[in-house]
């Protein structure tokens, strides 16, 4: 596992992904479970002497959810180092929940081949030096670059911040969806979010699908998850424009 390395320091730490519990967990912190810490080990006789600095910054997480869990197991990852670029601290995330049997004793050590397929990040506005990975600001992103993360949480803390900006952006919707219960819902939670917390979720690129402007074209829409919504957007001539709100069944 030689190149997976984060930020040193970082200690176990319960963090909350949605609604789904996780633990972070460096080399160096107290208690460390058995199964990560036969990862450790078992990793560290492998990494020459030249890359052990890298292997004493390395964090795994564990979580209890997803398809991992609905066989009874554990889902792990291991977390990269964060990076800085343009007001943008980033890191990835790299599914390693095969190299682990159902019961959470180590089998493997390699890393799955990931199939070509983009790596899921975790992403927050920040300047040097980067928070660690269990900092809650961070926000999942897919398929999204730093300068589209940083343009669409500039869009989203204005929208979100003033009732003006937010009444301005839902005026753009058309006459069916304002009409919808979830544009009321939507609106409400935002001018009075009762303890509900207005920072994105997730951020991803989704499918190409028919746009809802009027030209009637395509667009591909970002789909922004926050306080129990679902906000795609995309990009027009005049800036980031609200296409449609959704509230998934819980």
């Amino acid at each position: 596992m030689a190149g997976l390395y984060l930020a040193s320091g970082v200690s176990q730490a319960t963090v909350l992904l949605g609604s789904n519990p996780c633990a972070i967990f460096s080399k160096a912190s107290p208690g460390v479970p058995d199964e990560i810490g036969a990862l450790f080990h078992a990793a560290e006789r492998k990494i020459p002497p030249e890359a052990q600095t890298y292997f004493a910054n390395m964090a795994v997480e564990r979580c209890d959810y997803g398809a991992a869990a609905a066989m009874g197991r554990l889902a792990y990852a291991a977390l990269m180092p964060p990076s800085a670029g343009g007001g943008v601290c980033y890191y990835s995330r790299l599914n390693i929940t095969p190299v682990f049997s159902k019961d959470g004793k180590l089998l493997d050590i390699d890393v799955p081949d990931r199939n070509g397929s983009w790596p899921v990040q975790r992403m927050m506005l920040a300047e040097p030096p980067c928070p660690r990975q269990d900092d809650k600001s961070y926000v999942q992103v897919e398929k999204i670059s730093p300068g589209v993360f940083r343009s669409l949480m500039t869009f989203w803390q204005g929208v979100s911040g003033s009732e003006a900006r937010l009444d301005d952006a839902l005026s753009q919707l058309t006459s069916e969806t304002r009409n919808k219960p979830e544009y009321r819902s939507f609106r409400a939670v935002v001018l009075n979010p009762r303890g509900r917390s207005l920072r994105p979720w997730s951020i991803r690129l989704g499918y190409i699908r028919p746009s809802y402007r009027d030209d009637g074209g395509n667009a591909a829409l970002y789909e922004i998850d926050v306080a129990g919504f679902v906000v795609l957007v995309d990009l027009t001539d005049q800036g980031w424009r609200i296409q449609r709100i959704e509230q998934p069944i819980p």
